[in-house]
């Protein structure tokens, strides 16, 4: 038995040490966003030289000057009410499409389902020139509208909730129908509830991709006032003389931070969604 338990340890030692090395960057940010600028670089970092000391010195400096002066508190309610919008569209249309591609049967079905999992391989950088002349031509460039629809078309949450949908017995579809049933209350009081798990994998996939994304709100938007965060973080970076590096840092922490206790929050259903989505 106890050879049996050593075994395990030292199997878990490796994994802890890889697991500190992924996180090493978290944590240096974490604990660099309340430092001051002199202590940022320091090596060895202060927390490990003396750390007392560096308890003590922890100030909310760096996230005062950035909501202060370099309007970080907008650009945090732009990525919000973005991502929020981005989110509760992309949920609908591929729920939609996701119900019309399992359920029901028309001409041309499995060629468009094939398209759009040709979509999936193609990089968002290679149409930003197409999506931007569309919204320019619609008058929605450098406005958050012609932010939030591109960001609601997502083929990869119609192949995955597409594939969640499959494994729903086909009885409970035919079942409604017989009692009478539109497809949209099929939709709504019997689809999306079972498929929960794969809307809510969908969500997390979804939201860290809108959140963090930053080729596409720098082209679209050109208004200083409607940055999001990861562009408001470049503008600071791009301060060739003195660079806040402290607003760096607490702005960086801040952007990381509201993602990761998400997924933390909802890692399980992420997990479950996903798996049983991607299953053949």
């Amino acid at each position: 038995m106890r050879l049996r338990k050593a075994r395990e340890v030292l199997a878990t030692l490796p994994l802890l040490a890889l697991s500190l090395v992924f996180l090493h960057p978290i944590l240096w940010l974490a604990d660099s966003a309340f430092r001051q600028p002199v202590d940022i670089f320091s090596v060895p970092p202060i927390l490990v030289r003396d750390p007392v000391a560096a308890v003590q010195r922890y100030t909310l400096g760096g996230f005062m000057q950035s909501f202060e002066r370099w309007g970080v508190g907008r650009a945090l309610l732009v990525s919000v009410v973005v991502t929020a919008a981005a989110l509760a569209l992309t949920l609908l249309v591929c729920s939609l499409c996701a119900y019309a591609f399992a359920f029901l049967e028309y001409p041309g079905r499995d060629a468009m389902f094939f398209g759009i999992l040709a979509l999936v391989m193609l990089p968002m950088a290679t149409m930003i020139i197409s999506t931007f002349e569309t919204l320019r031509f619609l008058h929605l460039d450098n406005h958050l509208l012609g932010l939030v629809l591109p960001y609601s078309l997502s083929p990869m949450g119609v192949f995955l909730l597409r594939q969640f949908y499959v494994k729903i017995p086909r009885q409970l579809f035919e079942a409604a129908r017989l009692d009478g049933a539109s497809h949209l209350r099929i939709w709504w009081s019997l689809i999306v509830p079972l498929s929960k798990p794969a809307l809510a994998a969908l969500a997390t996939f979804h939201f860290l991709w809108v959140w963090n994304d930053f080729l596409l709100p720098l082209v679209i938007l050109r208004s200083e006032r409607l940055h999001t965060l990861p562009v408001r973080v470049q503008v600071m970076l791009s301060m060739i003389y003195q660079p806040p590096y402290q607003a760096i840092v607490a702005t960086g922490f801040l952007a990381a931070a509201i993602p990761l206790v998400l997924f933390l929050r909802y890692q399980r259903q992420f997990i479950e969604g996903l798996t049983g989505g991607l299953q053949s």
